[in-house]
């Protein structure tokens, strides 16, 4: 997995990678991609936050496989 940033870095956009390791068949592995928004969004709010207490969790759920 790799996070690094993208364009101009004024709007927190990322690009991820996920490798076949990462994967269910054709199909990325759910949880290793909220890993990896997760980690973009941390990462994003440390630049722009103070050091004050943020979110503690995140959560997502699916009812249906990803096509």
């Amino acid at each position: 997995m790799a996070l690094t940033p993208a364009g101009d870095g004024v709007y927190g956009v990322y690009e991820g990678e996920l490798n076949e390791h990462w994967t269910i068949g054709p199909k990325v592995h759910g949880g290793a991609m909220l890993a990896l928004c997760a980690n973009a969004a941390l990462r994003n709010m440390a630049k722009r936050q103070s050091s004050r207490s943020q979110w503690q969790a995140i959560s997502c759920g699916r009812l249906t496989p990803a096509r």
